[in-house]
């Protein structure tokens, strides 16, 4: 859960980042002597910086202006959670090489041929038509052990730091300390274009000798996986009042996981069924 949640946040900064860069040239807040700058410029005029919040999101989302266009589209689709598709998930089987996203998203893309791609006709993709997220998990300090550089002291010495070695902490503890996940999203939500970044990818990891990776129907991929990608199906949604008491009553989800009635709407009904 913590991992989904992860990603889901990963991918609205994506896609809010993506408005703010087009919107950049169109959209200026008022700065010191009443003049107009633009969001990337606001980091040195602090007047406009304060000015820099969250309404801007809803700002250009109620904006008509025509130069806002695609970054309106952008801001409705986050709304709408009409976000990237997830493609799947590995670790790197050997410690980072510091490859940038944009360098791995390349290495993905050339791990097939379009030769490789026909056989399935699957369509060819790009680095435009993927996303690539390096997510690192530590304990503060990278690949090191941050007890190792800690310094305890005792009761018979009280003016001296003493390091406690490994085998006096526990026998336990953790042998790595670092953990980097490679997750890969795919811009096109249709199906075919959804399993051509599927086929990139585990390429890419069985090239690069990375752990078999998770697909996105959550399980390990494998040569004949088949990812049921944009599938319609309904889901039962269990509605509980905030004192974790249910309101006896089941609804189905949309294929974006959105309610098709709003809560407060069920809550009405029951209150007033007439």
């Amino acid at each position: 859960m913590c991992l989904f949640v992860c990603a889901c946040v990963c991918l609205c900064v994506c896609r809010i980042t993506e408005a703010l860069e087009k919107a950049n040239e169109h959209f200026f807040l008022l700065g010191s002597n009443g003049k107009e700058v633009r969001l990337s410029e606001s980091i040195d005029d602090m007047v406009a910086y304060t000015r820099l919040t969250d309404q801007v999101f809803q700002q250009i989302l109620l904006s008509t202006d025509p130069n806002l266009k695609e970054s309106r589209e952008i801001l409705e689709k986050i709304e709408r959670r009409q976000l990237y598709k997830c493609v799947g998930q590995t670790q790197p089987s050997t410690p980072s090489k510091k490859l940038s996203k944009d360098s791995i998203a390349k290495l993905v893309i050339s791990s097939l041929s379009p030769e490789d791609l026909k056989a399935d006709e699957l369509p060819e993709l790009t680095v435009e038509d993927i996303v690539v997220d390096v997510v690192s998990f530590d304990y503060g300090m990278g690949d090191q052990n941050p007890i190792d550089h800690v310094r305890f002291y005792t009761k018979d010495k009280p003016n001296v730091a003493v390091k406690v070695r490994k085998d006096q902490v526990s026998q336990m503890l953790p042998q790595k300390f670092k953990e980097e996940n490679v997750r890969v999203y795919c811009k096109s939500l249709d199906k075919k274009s959804l399993k051509s970044a599927w086929k990139y990818f585990i390429t890419w990891c069985r090239q690069q000798d990375c752990i078999t990776p998770k697909c996105a129907g959550g399980g390990e991929a494998d040569q004949s996986s088949d990812l049921s990608f944009g599938e319609e199906r309904e889901e039962e949604t269990h509605f509980t009042t905030p004192y974790g008491t249910p309101y006896g009553s089941t609804h189905k989800a949309d294929n974006g996981g959105r309610h098709k009635e709003p809560i407060c709407g069920e809550v009405v009904k029951k209150l007033f069924p007439n």
